[in-house]
């Protein structure tokens, strides 16, 4: 592995607690229109939070480049991966841990921030990144974006959504339904990805002969969300590659550049991930969804 630091930038916020608040949140409108933009838009914005690391296997070797930012293991981070887990199903408020480190059962100030000895207290055992959080992430976007779960289902583990996923689409084309199908998935070599896509791998385990066996029995998977379709790779990596973001990645949410064909579709290389779908997104068909009200 080899770290090129780019510059330098100061994280945001003060890492404090006192502007991170717990689980409760107002749900964001659904808009089809917009839908990937704000996928694509809520993903770099992340990105560039935690220092816009970038990473990508050129002659055998992990590259990751980066512009300073936090690791998943400083307090600083804490805030926003306790956020990706309030997204993530089932549901884990990560301050109520700390609050019990901190002997109180009341870990949020009177308004709804995290009281700064409750912060101060979270135990590496218990901080936001002891389970990996990479599903969490995708998850914090999707809600973030507004995308109802019927369309996607938020979970701590990939699987648990993209199994979810191929089966819908399944039974959407035994009703004849495909066109409202929200999500599609793809062999690699089928279809060209494009933003807002999710393009997901297998690993810890044998490789899949094809994606469509996923949802058999559950798999260790990472998904990335697709940001820039096709873009020069950077020099002995190859000619096009793609943009994906995804959390968890380099201890942090990180962008990976993955080489593309001719055809514009993804390929496997030694030492890489074993990529085994992309799931395309057509939530810009989907109907407009007004946001459940939050519970009183």
């Amino acid at each position: 592995m080899v770290l090129a630091m780019a510059g330098c930038a100061t994280p945001f916020g003060r890492g404090d607690g006192r502007s991170i608040s717990g689980c409760a949140a107002t749900p964001a409108s659904f808009e089809p229109a917009t839908a990937k933009a704000r996928i694509v838009a809520i993903a770099e914005d992340a990105w560039r939070w935690w220092g816009e690391r970038t990473t990508y296997r050129r002659d055998g070797r992990t590259i990751i480049e980066f512009a300073g930012g936090p690791w998943e293991h400083e307090r600083a981070a804490f805030g926003p991966l306790a956020a990706y887990w309030c997204a993530a199903q089932p549901q884990r408020d990560y301050w109520r841990a700390a609050a019990r480190d901190a002997a109180t059962d009341a870990p949020f100030d009177t308004d709804g921030t995290v009281r700064p000895e409750v912060f101060a207290a979270t135990r590496i055992g218990h901080a936001p990144f002891a389970d990996a959080w990479s599903a969490a992430f995708v998850s914090w976007v999707m809600v973030s974006a507004g995308v109802p779960a019927t369309a996607f289902t938020p979970a701590a583990a990939h699987w648990t959504y993209v199994s979810a996923i191929i089966r819908r689409h399944r039974e959407a084309v035994a009703r004849g339904s495909e066109a409202t199908s929200p999500f599609v998935p793809h062999a690699l070599g089928a279809y060209r990805p494009k933003e807002g896509d999710l393009l997901c791998a297998t690993r810890d385990g044998p490789s899949l002969p094809s994606f469509e066996s996923l949802p058999a029995r559950f798999q260790w998977m990472h998904c990335d969300i697709v940001v820039a379709p096709d873009l020069a790779c950077p020099p002995g990596v190859g000619q096009r590659c793609l943009a994906a973001i995804g959390g968890n990645v380099a201890h942090a949410v990180t962008r990976t550049l993955v080489p593309l064909d001719r055809r514009g579709h993804v390929v496997r290389i030694p030492g890489g991930r074993d990529w085994i779908v992309v799931i395309e997104s057509r939530l810009d068909r989907a109907r407009p969804h007004a946001p459940a009200a939050p519970p009183a």
